[in-house]
């Protein structure tokens, strides 16, 4: 039963951590609520070293999940803003939504570069068969071939390659 609670423990860290920042979220305590993040990251980290669990794929979806948490809260925290008179009035503030759109960008870079690097594989053997596909075909000899006037094309006869 230790030898599980060992396994999991990295997946325990990160569901405490998270629920933790939402705490921080509802308090809107955005700076606590990205320290504790930032915190339980880094105990995850070390955690899944130390049992053998750790996968860079899998600490770079955690980044990448993080920092598009931490821009959809920036969004509701700085960029909208209720008011109360007229009744459920709304403003949109343009700095807290560039803000939570430059992190939600940068965080979902990565993601991007690792779905990007698992298609490569497939790209190479399909280039490498088109290669060997466009080897096979016949070369023509330049010197073989004479070049059409205006009259050979309006014929209708040739094509322009």
């Amino acid at each position: 039963m230790l030898h599980k609670l060992k396994e999991n423990l990295p997946v325990i860290e990160i569901l405490l951590g998270l629920s933790i920042f939402t705490v921080f979220i509802f308090q809107k305590s955005l700076t606590s609520a990205i320290l504790s993040l930032i915190f339980f990251i880094y105990l995850w980290l070390f955690t899944s070293i130390m049992v053998g669990k750790y996968r860079l794929k899998n600490f770079i979806q955690l980044i990448s999940f993080s920092g598009i948490l931490v821009s959809i809260s920036l969004f509701f925290i700085l960029g909208v803003e209720e008011l109360p008179y007229p009744e459920n009035a709304i403003i949109f503030h343009t700095e807290g939504i560039t803000k939570s759109l430059f992190i939600f960008f940068v965080s979902t870079v990565p993601l991007i570069v690792i779905n990007r690097a698992k298609g490569l594989p497939q790209e190479r053997t399909l280039s490498q068969s088109q290669k060997s596909e466009s080897s096979n075909l016949e070369v023509y000899d330049n010197e073989k071939w004479e070049e059409a006037d205006m009259e050979d094309l309006e014929s209708g006869n040739f094509e322009v390659i």
